[in-house]
């Protein structure tokens, strides 16, 4: 055999077995994109069940917070209305001075005042300007020099002990109450109608 039939030989031997190594080549490849193909479709799909997932999660978060926030509004709106009212009643006590009631009201602390702290003859009953007239016989010493609307403020002579019956603070001490009723009064919610029997509710 001449070289160049040995090398034609050799060349051809190698371009068979390098064609055999190529078409292997070629079907490892296929087999893999085949199978790459298949784990992202399985990706995929679990990208698409997990971001369905997530986006339920999500929603019922913003539910859940649209809610508390709602809540949280509401709750702010009711402060502010009840604040406003119980500002409209302190406004309002001047106008309760000028009412009939006003000078029982200031007569009855007046002997409420005497009757905790006694020694009616050694107490200062501070009054607002005009409000004499309501002190009526009483023993101690009366001055027209409360810093109130109306009401009384009754002191022993030492200044160490006295009863704060002023119109604020009155109504100061019945805070919470009228708190309570302005609530009941504003934003009574109705009872929940029953459901028929037999009937489920929505």
């Amino acid at each position: 055999m001449t070289m160049n039939k040995l090398i034609s030989s050799l060349v051809s031997d190698s371009k068979s077995e390098a064609e055999g190594i190529i078409k292997s080549a070629e079907s490892d490849v296929e087999r893999f994109l085949a199978e790459e193909k298949a784990k992202r479709a399985i990706l995929l799909r679990e990208a698409d069940s997990e971001c369905g997932l997530m986006l339920s999660e999500q929603k019922r978060e913003r539910i859940a917070w649209a809610r508390l926030e709602g809540r949280r509004i509401l709750a702010e709106a009711k402060e502010d209305a009840i604040i406003a009212t119980l500002g409209s009643m302190y406004e309002m006590l001047a106008e309760l001075k000028k009412s009939s009631a006003y000078g029982n009201f200031v007569k009855e602390a007046i002997a409420r005042a005497v009757a905790e702290l006694s020694n009616e003859d050694e107490l200062v009953l501070h009054i607002a300007k005009g409000d004499k007239k309501y002190a009526g016989k009483f023993k101690g010493e009366v001055l027209e020099d409360l810093d109130a609307v109306g009401g009384v403020l009754v002191e022993r002579a030492d200044g160490k002990v006295c009863v704060n019956l002023t119109l604020e603070s009155v109504l100061e001490a019945r805070k919470d109450d009228l708190r309570k009723k302005i609530y009941e009064t504003l934003f009574e919610v109705e009872s929940p109608k029953r459901t028929p029997k037999g009937v489920e509710s929505e």
